[in-house]
Formats: C-alpha cells, sequence, structure tokens
C-alpha cells in the first residue's frame, strides 16, 4: 500500500469510527445489518459488517477489509432537501429523524437566510455557490466564489464586476429561495464588493458582499453567530451545512447520485458532526456531506441554530473545513473599518526601520562572478540616464550595492529601474523571512523611497526585485545580511497579490535546478517596464510589466547563454478586465532592450538564444514570445553545436 492509499485508509478508519462512535447510530445500523436492510450499499457482505458494528474497536477488521467512507456517509451523514423553510425529515435513519425533529425549531428560522448566488451575464456560469446574511445588508461567502464576478479596481482599495465577452458587466445577485418544488423566487441584487480575502494559504476563504433590497421588499434576518466559540465549537458537536450541493463531476456519480437522490442546484440541509478543533487555528473540520456550490455555506449549530462557521472546502474522504465564526466577525470588523484581518489598522502593520549608512559594507553585483564580464545593465537612452538617482561618487555613482546583488534607481518613479543579483546555487541557504521588517536606505533621500503611506491605504504587495532567495547564499553571517538587504524599499516595486505566481518565480529555480550551469551561477536582472500609460494611484505611478534576464555559463561549452523574459498585471489593473491574470512571456533580449531603453551590452546580446518567431520590428507591447505556463516551458539555454 502506499503512503498515499495509507493515508486515505486511516481517513477512512477515523470516519468510520466518528460514526460507529455515536451510540444510538450504531444500534440503528446494528439493527439494519441484522436485517439485511445495508446489503448493496457497502463493500462488505453483511454478516461482516455486523461483526464490524460488534466490535467496539474496528481497528483490526479495517485493516483487512476497508469499507466505503462515502458509502457510510450515504447512510448515516443524510442531504436533506429544505422544502418551505422546512426541512424534509430522514426516511431511511430513524436517529437522525429524531435529531432533526429535536432540533428543528431552533434551526430552522435560519434556513431563509440562506441563498443561492447568481451571474447574469456571465458566458458559462448561471450561479457560483452559497451565500448568507451575516449582518444586515451584507452577505459571506468564499473568496474563491467572488472572485468569478469580481476583481479589484485600478485604485487597489476598492473592487469591480468583471465584464463578459460582449463587454457588459457581470451582475451578481442571490436568491434566498431556490428550494425543490418551488416557483416562489426571493431574489436581490449584490450593490457591491466589500472585501475580498487575499489568494494566501493564511488569508481564511472569505469575502463579503452589499445586497440591497428592492422598494417593498424585505431582507431575510442575519444568522445570529453562537455566543461562545470555546464552548459551543467542538469534537462531536451537532451542526448542519445549509447550502445549494451541484453535481460535482469530481465525484463518484453512482455514489452521489445515490446521495442526493439526482437532485441538485436546490438548497440543502446536511447534518453531521463537528469532526477536529484546534483553537488556535481559523478553522476547523466537520464531516457533513458536501459538493461543489456548498462554497460559503454556513455552518449551523443544530442545538441553537446560530453559526459555528463558514464551509469554504472539504478533502475527498478525509474532511471538510470551515472558517470559525469568530474569525468570520473579526474579518468583517477589519472590512468595514477599511483594516487589515486583526482588526489593527494595515499601515500600523508595516514595520519600517533604518540602517546606518556605514552599515552598507558588501559590493555588491560582481561583473565577473561567471567569468566573461557580464556589466550591471545600465539606460540606453538619454531620458532615462537623465532619470537615474546618483547615490554616491566613484566610477558608477549610480548603483546602490548590497550583499551580493545592486539597485539602479529611478528618480522620477522612486522605484528600482534595474537590479542584479549574482546566485551561487552551490551554497545557497534556506532562511526564514519571519520577523523581517522593511528598511528605508538611510544613503540616499527617504523622499526618493515609497514607504508605507502608499503601500498601508493599498492592496499591493511590497514585490521582491531581486528575489529574497536568490542573494542568500555563502557563510552563515554573510546569508543572513544577504536576507535582510532584500527588503529594502529600493528593492520592492508595486505588485498585484499573487503576481509573484509559481511559474514566475520557479523560473530562477529551474535554471539553478535543471541548465547545466558551471558551478551552478547565475547573474539574474530584474525590474519593472516604465510606460508613460501607467496608471497612477495613490500619488504613485504603477508599472504594469516586469522583466528579467538571466545568464550563465554553460559547463560543457563554457559559453555565456541567456533568457529573457516578460510579466504582465496589466489585465489584474484594467478596471473591468474579465478573466484576468498574470501572463509570463520568454521573449528575445532585444525586445526588453527596445521596449525598457535599459542597455545589457553586446555579451549579453550575442548570449541569447531565443529561438526568434516571425515578427515585424515594432516595439512589442502585448502578448510578444512565448508564453510560460509551467518552468518546463522555459528555452534556456538553447545548446550550440559545434
Amino acid at each position: 500500500m502506499t503512503s498515499r492509499d495509507d493515508s486515505e485508509e486511516r481517513a477512512r478508519r477515523r470516519s468510520l469510527r466518528s460514526i460507529l462512535d455515536d451510540k444510538e447510530m450504531r444500534v440503528e445500523l446494528q439493527r439494519r445489518a441484522a436485517e439485511s436492510e445495508l446489503g448493496g450499499l457497502w463493500d462488505v457482505d453483511t454478516g461482516t459488517l455486523a461483526s464490524l458494528l460488534e466490535n467496539p474497536e474496528p481497528e483490526e477488521a479495517f485493516k483487512s477489509r476497508p469499507l466505503s467512507e462515502a458509502i457510510v456517509r450515504a447512510i448515516a451523514r443524510p442531504v436533506l432537501m429544505v422544502e418551505n423553510d422546512r426541512v424534509t425529515l430522514p426516511t431511511r435513519s430513524d436517529v437522525m429523524s429524531r435529531r432533526v425533529r429535536k432540533y428543528r425549531e431552533a434551526f430552522e428560522p435560519a434556513l431563509p437566510s440562506v441563498g443561492r448566488v447568481e451571474l447574469v451575464g456571465h458566458p458559462a456560469l448561471e450561479w457560483v455557490g452559497t451565500g448568507w446574511m451575516i449582518e444586515e445588508g451584507v452577505v459571506v461567502t468564499n473568496r474563491h466564489v467572488a472572485s468569478e464576478f469580481a476583481r479589484r479596481d485600478a485604485t487597489g482599495m476598492g473592487y469591480v464586476f468583471i465584464r463578459n465577452q460582449g463587454g457588459a458587466e457581470v451582475l451578481p445577485r442571490i436568491d434566498f429561495r431556490e428550494e425543490y418544488r418551488s416557483v416562489v423566487a426571493a431574489e436581490f441584487r449584490i450593490e457591491k464588493v466589500l472585501y475580498i480575502a487575499p489568494h494566501s494559504e493564511s488569508a481564511p476563504d472569505v469575502a463579503f458582499l452589499r445586497v440591497v433590497a428592492e422598494p417593498g421588499l424585505r431582507l431575510p434576518p442575519p444568522i445570529e453567530p453562537v455566543e461562545s466559540v470555546a464552548r459551543n465549537l467542538r469534537q462531536r458537536r451537532f451542526m448542519a451545512v445549509v447550502g445549494y450541493p451541484a453535481r460535482d463531476s469530481r465525484s463518484d456519480s453512482r455514489l452521489v447520485d445515490r446521495i442526493f437522490g439526482d437532485i441538485y442546484d436546490v438548497k440543502r440541509f446536511s447534518p453531521g458532526e463537528v469532526m477536529t478543533v484546534d483553537h488556535d487555528a481559523w478553522f476547523f473540520e466537520h464531516d457533513a456531506t458536501t459538493l461543489g456550490g456548498n462554497s460559503g455555506s454556513v455552518i449551523l449549530d443544530m442545538q441553537t441554530g446560530k453559526a459555528l462557521g463558514l464551509h469554504y472546502a472539504g478533502a475527498h474522504r478525509k474532511a471538510n473545513y470551515a472558517v470559525r465564526i469568530d474569525t468570520v466577525l473579526e474579518m468583517l470588523r477589519a472590512a468595514k473599518g477599511r483594516t487589515w484581518v486583526g482588526g489593527a489598522p494595515l499601515h500600523t502593520q508595516l514595520q519600517e526601520k533604518t540602517r546606518p549608512a556605514a552599515s552598507y559594507v558588501a559590493p555588491g553585483y560582481d561583473e565577473r562572478f561567471l567569468g566573461p564580464r557580464v556589466p550591471l545593465p545600465k539606460p540606453a537612452k538619454t531620458a532615462l540616464r537623465e532619470d537615474l538617482l546618483k547615490v554616491g561618487e566613484g566610477a558608477d555613482p549610480w548603483r546602490l550595492d548590497y550583499t551580493h546583488f545592486s539597485v539602479r534607481m529611478s528618480s522620477s518613479r522612486r522605484l528600482p529601474m534595474v537590479t542584479a543579483v549574482n546566485i551561487d546555487g552551490s551554497s545557497r541557504r534556506k532562511l526564514s523571512r519571519k520577523g523581517q521588517v522593511w528598511f528605508f536606505d538611510s544613503r540616499i533621500d527617504r523622499r526618493q523611497q515609497i514607504g508605507k503611506e502608499f503601500y498601508g491605504p493599498t492592496s499591493f504587495d511590497r514585490g521582491h526585485m531581486v528575489r529574497r532567495e536568490d542573494p542568500v547564499w555563502g557563510e552563515p553571517d554573510e546569508a543572513a545580511r544577504a536576507n535582510e538587504d532584500t527588503f529594502h524599499y529600493t528593492n520592492a516595486a508595486p505588485q498585484m497579490p499573487g503576481l509573484n505566481q509559481r511559474e514566475w518565480l520557479e523560473l530562477e529555480d529551474y535554471v539553478l535546478d535543471n541548465a547545466d550551469a558551471l558551478d551552478l551561477k547565475v547573474c539574474v536582472f530584474t525590474g519593472p517596464v516604465f510606460a508613460a500609460g501607467d496608471p497612477v494611484i495613490q500619488d504613485v505611478q504603477v508599472p504594469l510589466r516586469f522583466w528579467k534576464v538571466a545568464a550563465l555559463v554553460t559547463a560543457d561549452t563554457g559559453e555565456l547563454n541567456c533568457a529573457a523574459y516578460l510579466l504582465t498585471q496589466e489585465d489584474m489593473l484594467a478596471e473591468a478586465f474579465h478573466y484576468g491574470r498574470f501572463k509570463t512571456y520568454q521573449v528575445p533580449l532585444a525586445d526588453v532592450e527596445a521596449l525598457t531603453g535599459i542597455g545589457f551590452g553586446k555579451a549579453l546580446r550575442d548570449a541569447d538564444n531565443f529561438a526568434l518567431r516571425q515578427q515585424d520590428e515594432s516595439v512589442p507591447t502585448w502578448s510578444p514570445g512565448i508564453q510560460i505556463y509551467r518552468p518546463e516551458d522555459v528555452r534556456f539555454p538553447r545548446r550550440r553545436s559545434g
């Protein structure tokens, strides 16, 4: 058995044990197994099943005859209809029927406050998930639900609805009915997006929407949260998911149809139990049955009818996951107060420091690092040369030197124009970024650097130009200083959250790990494309595109090779662009020079082995070169023959 199979088997055991530990449910399953009522629903014969049910510790039996966890849930975790704001009682489980009947007066008043998020004008989707009233006029759902119809606007401080291919806005709404056999609608317009959490593993999958009622109509009331999460959110607590499960092609259709009765897209009530709770975490696990479409569902405490959390994901045969209600409420307060999660204003969380000028002693980028001389790029156009910020004296007074990298600054943009870093892959070190603060460089005027006055109130990330990991090599003290040096505002440019996506971040790793580089040494140059049409946000002209050039010497030929890339975030900053994403392209180095006005020198131009496509001689403005979807798409280096 593989480790993955073993993990899934342990999950099956844990899930079944959770059900068999329920004494009432256990007795009912024993009776039904003895009467052969479970035949055809299990992976084992009824006699074996009866034996398992009689064994209070069925661990050993599991090792020889595993059961299908999904089928167990078909019996012990039903999915019930909601009709006229009432839950239909289960017919195949007396235990579950008694529980629903016992608590229905507590939880049924919350059912009218759960709705289906629908889209008008979307080219592919009629509806995208579930939402529910958490406050007067506010619906909560998942980030991945809201992201189907909304994007950050050009200011980075608000949201706009996407546009379809015909240029019309996609308009979201929420229908609080959509029940089985009901033709009655309760539709309300979603007026605006209040907040969408960042796409990050550490950011809970939450979004808040402003919903408005038409004249003469009244919104359903908010669902109350449980008073004490510590007391009510605990293992084995009876709970239920209320939402709109849709047919899910990722699941076994035969089993799913048996559970759901081949009825989808309507309001359903899925009872279950809380599985595990870590009170230091923002999420918890539950075992109610869900499908795609349940995203954004409310988790109701069956005994009180109040909200325990927000359902957001599930792992097949393992667990479903929900954001704790106290975390949801904290995020709501933050969104309403224009503050970050945690309740404190975002700008106060951006820690900034200044080091003394005497602490900057590193020689910076080494032009002879690869053997052949590879100069630090510099502006080739007069206007750009005049825009270079003078930072010192000597032969090259326009470079700021740090540990293993150097930066040229733009005076007008207050952003790095060019960065250059030496990477020694043979002596790289893994250091954490935890606890790092951002620094102003005391060698230049504070007014020439963009800090929290911009990054605080906007949604932009401080995007590293020299990637944090790149200069972190050498002796421990040397690597630690390089790690800290990358956290300078002189090494940052505004980037939309998620810009450093996998294919962009992995370019250098791919070069180091796969290219036949001499001693695993690489020089990487990075910077923004300064264009006249870049948008001005909070007094900062934000670049829409970035470039990267990597150079190395191949071991078999001893020759210099380089590859150039362009990345764009302009789709994501377009005020109402639909289906925008970050795009990475491999391009000829000459195109980067033409687009940026930066000169890389004859040595690198001659080393560029990019297979040119037939194209005209105009300066590329969109979709140049070959789009990079994964590291294997990179053509670097292209071996020379003979």
